[in-house]
């Protein structure tokens, strides 16, 4: 008999399939897991926290301004003029 990609006409049992109890999770505590960050680090967050608490006062504070300048970043209308190099 060749082989083909038909099934054959024979069906197959159906599967049995044993349910387990799932045993007791056991409690994670994040404290577990989370280290405290360095100085260094922690200085970091806190001033890009800083910068975001700025950008966000600037916006609430003059929300047509913050606009224009969103808009013309993303269409790339506020391009910043880069110091041509020696190359010709």
């Amino acid at each position: 008999m060749a082989w083909s990609w038909r099934k054959s006409k024979k069906a197959s049992p159906p599967m049995k399939v044993e349910i387990k109890p799932v045993l007791e999770q056991q409690q994670v505590r994040p404290a577990d897991y989370i280290t405290k960050p360095s100085p260094e680090i922690q200085a970091k967050l806190d001033d890009r926290d800083k910068v975001s608490q700025e950008v966000k006062e600037f916006v609430e504070g003059h929300p047509e301004e913050a606009s224009m300048l969103l808009k013309a970043w993303l269409t790339g209308a506020f391009k910043a003029k880069l110091p041509e190099s020696g190359k010709q």
